[in-house]
């Protein structure tokens, strides 16, 4: 039994990854102080996310084009300039992409974090 080239080859998007979560973060994880991490590691936990199932970038700045390679659902950026006109604590859609923008976690007061929850909650309800 011969079997034709081409004969198993299938046109399924087999090695297609899903959409991911992207946090954008000012400063490289190891300096990060204990603080910052417990706050992010609470933030994503009400959102019902974890460290683990995001990808962590830090930059200092960057955009949209350069993070389409991680085909991202969800971009939220803690002080890092991503969209220059777009409002602080306001969830918007670019390209498929949610996008929050935040202050850097260090200077989250409690003013600051209700906005953000508030920014969550309107994706969490969609």
């Amino acid at each position: 039994m011969s079997v034709a080239p081409g004969q198993f080859i299938y046109s399924e998007e087999l090695y297609s990854l899903p959409a991911r979560t992207i946090v954008l973060l000012p400063l490289p994880w190891n300096e990060l102080p204990e603080a910052e991490i417990t706050l992010l590691d609470k933030i994503l936990g009400a959102a019902r996310l974890s460290l683990a199932g995001v990808q962590v970038l830090s930059t200092k700045k960057t955009s949209l084009a350069d993070l389409a390679v991680y085909n991202p659902s969800l971009i939220i950026s803690f002080g890092v300039g991503l969209l220059p006109d777009s409002e602080q604590y306001q969830a918007k859609t670019d390209n498929g992409i949610t996008i929050i923008q935040s202050d850097p976690l260090g200077q989250l007061d409690d003013a600051r974090k209700k906005n953000l929850w508030t920014a969550l909650k309107q994706l969490l309800s969609r």
